[in-house]
């Protein structure tokens, strides 16, 4: 029975560990193309502020690179990591 939970749990955390990397490339994906309702949206939603994708860089990095001020403002503003 141990053994089942901790299966079950396992199997739930891997889950949530790739949904939570989707919503991080998502958050990326709308910083890099400056959709700042999306950016919000997906904010509110939990995705990670701070996650680096395949590149290396994060959202703000993506939003600094596209010009996108009122992005870039927006992730600050929810806690995005600036040094």
């Amino acid at each position: 029975m141990k053994k089942k939970c901790f299966a079950v749990l396992a199997a739930m955390a891997l889950a949530t560990a790739a949904f939570a990397d989707a919503k991080s490339d998502a958050l990326m994906e709308a910083a890099r193309n400056n959709n700042v309702a999306e950016v919000a949206r997906l904010i509110q939603a939990g995705a990670d502020v701070n996650a680096r994708g395949r590149t290396g860089y994060t959202a703000l990095m993506w939003a600094a690179n596209s010009y996108a001020v009122d992005v870039a403002k927006a992730l600050i503003e929810a806690g995005n990591s600036i040094v």
